[in-house]
């Protein structure tokens, strides 16, 4: 399912922004999605992060806010639709189906609406 996902979202025009807090290097990454043929914009790791400085993560995340009106972050069990101008959110949850993939299609589907 999430390679499909991703391929819907590549088709879609989003970028996609990969984030893990363990300490896998982006190669890694990388190289998992390109062997599932998914494009993906960048890639934030446990490891990157932790070279960042204070001040830095502050001017990416200015830089991030601004690109970036509405932002989606996808979890296990929740979309999360982050308003970057508001500072809002509001949150919708994925049922516990087999099919989480599709359950994320139709939250931003409707979304959409």
């Amino acid at each position: 399912g999430i390679p499909a996902l991703f391929n819907a979202f590549n088709k879609e025009g989003y970028d996609i922004w990969i984030y893990s807090s363990k300490f896998y290097s982006t190669e890694y990454i990388k190289a998992l999605f390109k062997r599932y043929h998914v494009h993906v914009t960048g890639i934030v790791t446990g490891t990157s992060n932790r070279k960042q400085l204070k001040d830095e993560k502050n001017s990416v995340k200015e830089l991030y806010s601004r690109k970036y009106v509405e932002t989606l972050h996808i979890d296990n069990d929740v979309v999360l639709m982050i308003d970057n101008k508001a500072k809002d959110f509001r949150e919708y949850s994925i049922s516990g189906d087999s099919n989480w993939s599709k359950a994320v299609l139709d939250i931003l589907e409707e979304l959409g609406k």
